[in-house]
């Protein structure tokens, strides 16, 4: 009803050296629409975690929801260290699917744990992250809110304005062409 897969902890509790891994995720957000298909909530210290190769798509919230966030990987509310990496998300928002996001970082009290993102299809949103988060090559807009100082953005293609060159998308297929921009 709200994730497919969902870790929280509050006051600080560790949710290290976890791996989440080749999950097909879809049909989530039912009763929530402030969620992720991955969601980990509350000031955890993901460090050694590894959200990685995961196909996160295809959020159903209730047809009386109000727009919010359905996203395909949310660390909210402080949670961070994680390598969240090689993920492929699509049809995340019904309601502005153009503006869908594969991550989602939210540490609007920041434990001090920088997230690494990397290699991700689908678009990244960053809400005051600590110095060290790295957000790079990933396909789909970068949009970052708030106080980034000291993360690093770099090689992340916007495919609103440059088209990736996805083998088919109609059939979900999101490999890359030969003489994609993005490799």
């Amino acid at each position: 009803g709200r994730s497919g897969i969902a870790t929280a902890a509050f006051g600080g509790v560790p949710s290290q050296y976890n791996t989440f891994s080749y999950n097909d995720i879809s049909s989530h957000a039912m009763l929530n629409v402030d969620t992720g298909a991955i969601y980990a909530c509350c000031s955890l210290n993901m460090v050694g975690t590894s959200i990685d190769h995961n196909w996160l798509h295809d959020a159903s919230p209730w047809s009386g929801a109000l727009h919010t966030l359905t996203v395909g990987v949310y660390l909210d509310n402080a949670s961070g260290g994680a390598t969240v990496a090689n993920n492929v998300g699509w049809n995340l928002s019904p309601w502005t699917p153009s503006n869908s996001r594969v991550v989602v970082l939210n540490a609007t009290s920041a434990t001090g744990v920088a997230s690494y993102v990397y290699n991700n299809d689908g678009g990244v949103s960053s809400a005051n992250q600590p110095s060290g988060a790295v957000i790079e090559n990933n396909i789909g807009f970068v949009t970052l809110i708030g106080t980034n100082t000291g993360v690093t953005v770099s090689n992340n293609l916007d495919a609103t304005v440059t088209d990736p060159l996805y083998t088919d998308p109609s059939t979900n297929d999101y490999t890359l062409q030969s003489g994609s921009p993005a490799r």
